[in-house]
């Protein structure tokens, strides 16, 4: 049986699964829901995490995402990953959800610069980025270039840097991750 090229290619197409940014980064809020507040040990989560960041990847290779919310949230799953290109993607991608229109995505751009700073050794910019101490049992924030000023993280939509500092307390006080996003709605 022949087919013909458009046919074959459209048949194809129908059988790719459109990309759901945005379903993919609620699955990884819900994985990160149940976190009792040492996720970075938990490794079930950073292999999930990992599948769905090379799925971003894939999507991004693709030409599969389109639109400014799929940028946004394909910039916020990678903004987590530990892996240099898919840090430097988030923020390209944030970049170009934010000339799309999409506001939320300043903030997302800020934390993928500060985690690839952080992954780098460096001191982050805009401060959003805190380390889980093993030895001590807590978390830290991240040391801060003493350059970038409160006006500049609040043009990115970030916190004043006095305020990130005190979101370690909630974290050490056991209510982890869960406290701060309750308190940022």
């Amino acid at each position: 049986m022949r087919y013909s090229p458009l046919a074959l290619a459209l048949a194809l197409a129908a059988c790719q699964t459109t990309p759901n940014p945005k379903r993919t980064y609620e699955r990884m809020l819900a994985d990160y829901a149940k976190d009792d507040g040492t996720a970075a040990l938990n490794y079930d989560i950073d292999a999930r995490q990992r599948e769905k960041c090379a799925k971003v990847v894939e999507w991004y290779e693709e030409g599969l995402i389109r639109t400014p919310e799929d940028h946004l949230f394909a910039a916020r799953i990678l903004a987590t990953s530990d892996v240099h290109t898919e840090l430097e993607l988030a923020r390209v991608l944030a970049v170009r959800a934010a000339e799309l229109g999409e506001e939320d995505a300043y903030p997302v751009q800020a934390e993928a610069i500060d985690r690839l700073l952080l992954k780098q050794g460096l001191a982050q910019r805009y401060g959003t980025q805190y380390v889980w101490e093993p030895l001590f049992g807590r978390w830290r924030h991240y040391a801060v270039d003493p350059l970038t000023t409160d006006e500049l993280r609040e043009a990115m939509g970030i916190l004043p840097l006095a305020e990130l500092r005190a979101r370690v307390k909630i974290l050490n006080a056991g209510q982890g991750a869960e406290r701060l996003r309750s308190i940022e709605k």
